[in-house]
């Protein structure tokens, strides 16, 4: 099989390998390209594909290369479709890698967090709220030899003025804030959230089941997940109220003061990442 091509990218033909995965938003495949060298292709139908597209091609700049999986081309399929051409990230997602390896230690956790918590600062600056921050979102992939959390799949993004508030429910139950999941107005804290989600995710090896659900179908936020608490940075960063959630650059302090590692480097379990 192979992944339309079209003049737009000089004729260049993608043979497809296999396919990586599936979601609402569009399918991503694991694809060859006439160098031999391996790349994702995301292909979308529907109305977010323009959007994805353009913040795919803001983020594709040198500065920006170890928050976020880079595009290398955007075009149009014969049936319609608008593929992104992207780095294959080897490691695969965050959330695969500790489905495979149970949980990851504490170190190497907040070794991850410090660079999710830098790209989403990045997010921020340039004026873009991710809105599904999520370990199936965070690809495992390298810059030089150094291992680097990616963020990814920007479909339901948003450009975020300052102070500026949405409505719209979106993003995935369990990485939610709980003012997004109730409908409520929400801002750029619900990216803080999602984080210490991830984070409880890595360090747990589950996700974090901070909502159930009351008899009339309306959700019901669980303070404190088991075997969490909130003295830790992802229990701060998961109160329930957006007002006492720890801001992203606090974050950095008290990943630095709870004795983690903050400093970005390789670390213990970095070398089983890599190894499948």
């Amino acid at each position: 099989m192979r992944i339309p091509a079209s003049e737009v990218i000089d004729g260049e033909i993608y043979t497809f390998v296999n396919l990586l995965g599936k979601g609402a938003f569009g399918t991503v495949y694991k694809c060859k390209n006439s160098k031999g060298q391996f790349v994702a292709i995301k292909r979308i139908m529907n109305d977010t594909a323009a959007l994805e597209a353009k913040i795919m091609r803001q983020l594709n700049r040198p500065e920006f290369e170890q928050y976020f999986v880079q595009c290398h081309k955007i075009f149009q399929s014969v049936d319609g479709a608008i593929c992104i051409v992207m780095e294959y990230c080897s490691g695969g997602s965050l959330e695969a890698f500790v489905k495979r390896v149970g949980r990851i230690d504490r170190n190497s956790a907040s070794t991850f967090l410090a660079q999710l918590v830098k790209g989403v600062q990045k997010l921020h600056t340039i004026g873009l709220m991710h809105r599904d921050l999520k370990p199936a979102n965070i690809l495992i992939g390298r810059v030089g030899v150094q291992i680097r959390l990616k963020i990814a799949d920007f479909g339901i993004s948003k450009d975020i003025p300052d102070s500026s508030t949405f409505l719209t429910q979106c993003g995935t139950p369990c990485y939610m804030a709980p003012e997004v999941v109730e409908g409520q107005r929400y801002d750029k804290s619900a990216d803080v959230f999602s984080l210490g989600a991830i984070m409880y995710f890595m360090t747990r090896g589950s996700h974090p089941s901070s909502f159930y659900f009351d008899r009339c179908g309306y959700p019901e936020y669980i303070d404190r997940p088991k075997g969490h608490s909130h003295s830790s940075i992802s229990g701060r960063m998961m109160c329930k109220r957006k007002e006492e959630r720890l801001k992203l650059d606090e974050i950095e302090i008290q990943n630095k003061n709870q004795f983690f590692l903050l400093k970005t480097r390789n670390c213990t379990i970095c070398g089983r990442i890599l190894s499948k």
